[in-house]
């Protein structure tokens, strides 16, 4: 390639790289209630500011998230990065980063996605700038601990698993002294899956049931679903049938009420499994083609792969060979085609 042409490609990409990691109203002034609403793609940074007249300043960031996951981080003014959070809440749920500010300054915020290839919409606001109190700093505290125990609970190592336990329980102590039921109901939650994963099904559904009452005494209705599921499937690994039974039923009520199409499909999912498992083939095959439509309905394909299988298999069991025969092929089709489509993508 000519010299003079490589040169000009090379300055033709670093400015394209600037103008993707400050686009438009870089470093914008972050101001306590007013929020800022900005679209943001996969490889850009928006940068924003806080401006402090004082020192030890409790900083509260929330980003409502909308349908992107996005990372927050705070900087310093000598460019050094004080904390930065990205829970494993999914793109639709806020990001919240409280912290101190322990000078005055200005501090960079710096809002990006988490995947190279997504984009979406988010909006950021400043909801607290107020000399700290002792209870600010017991509830970053029960942050950092619950994001600790996050990070520990992604880890393939078993001692890691652990670990996280010890650490929700850590956060668990911190948001009761400060009496946040919300956060409380949330590290139960992550709390009752990590040890549900450690096999520790009692345990777990100890920790399900702390999050159930917190959750409905706010009113959560999606999450209530959701834990009514996790307490089914406590109960399922329990080998207490009957309730795994009735809260699943719960779950699959309640997730109708609220139109939500995937819930449904799992609640579904989980009454076969335990029909299947009380040896009642007949109605565990009716959940699991209910529980198929809903797959269908969202174009959840893994799971209708899984759920066409679980289908093959019982008529199986139910000597209908010919039609088991039918959904395992559909089953193996819909792979192929998946694994085709992942590598044209």
């Amino acid at each position: 390639m000519n010299p003079a042409r490589a040169s000009i490609l090379m300055l033709l990409a670093s400015l394209l790289a600037a103008a993707q990691s400050s686009p438009g109203v870089a470093e914008s002034l972050l101001e306590i209630v007013k929020v800022i609403d900005r679209s943001l793609a996969g490889v850009e940074t928006h940068s924003y500011r806080i401006e402090t007249q004082e020192a030890n300043l409790y900083c509260s960031l929330l980003v409502d998230q909308r349908g992107i996951d996005v990372v927050l981080a705070v900087f310093n003014s000598d460019g050094k990065k004080l904390a930065e959070v990205d829970n494993f809440n999914g793109a639709s749920t806020p990001e919240r980063l409280n912290l101190v500010l322990d000078r005055a300054a200005s501090y960079r915020v710096e809002v990006r996605s988490f995947g190279k290839n997504a984009s979406g919409q988010y909006g950021i606001r400043l909801a607290a700038l107020r000399p700290v109190a002792n209870a600010d700093l017991t509830r970053i505290a029960a942050e950092r601990a619950f994001d600790a125990a996050e990070l520990l609970r992604t880890s393939p190592l078993l001692q890691s698993r652990r670990n996280a336990t010890a650490k929700y329980q850590e956060a668990l102590k911190g948001f009761a002294t400060i009496k946040d039921p919300e956060a409380e109901a949330d590290s139960f939650t992550s709390l009752g899956r990590n040890l549900a994963d450690l096999s520790e099904a009692q345990p777990a559904l100890d920790a399900f049931l702390q999050a159930l009452d917190r959750k409905r005494s706010l009113g959560d209705r999606k999450a209530e679903a959701l834990l009514l599921q996790n307490i089914g499937a406590a109960y399922f690994n329990l080998t207490e049938l009957s309730k795994a039974l009735d809260y699943n039923q719960q779950s699959l009520a309640m997730y109708r009420s609220l139109g939500n199409r995937a819930g449904e499909g799992t609640a579904l999912h989980w009454l076969g499994i335990i029909y299947a498992a009380l040896d009642d083939n007949e109605k565990a095959l009716d959940y699991d083609i209910q529980s198929l439509a809903a797959y269908q309905d969202i174009k959840d394909v893994l799971a209708q792969i899984a759920t066409l299988t679980n289908i093959g298999a019982l008529y199986e069991k139910l000597n209908e060979y010919t039609k088991a025969l039918s959904y395992l092929n559909k089953s193996m089709e819909l792979s192929t085609s998946a694994k085709y489509q992942r590598g044209q993508d």
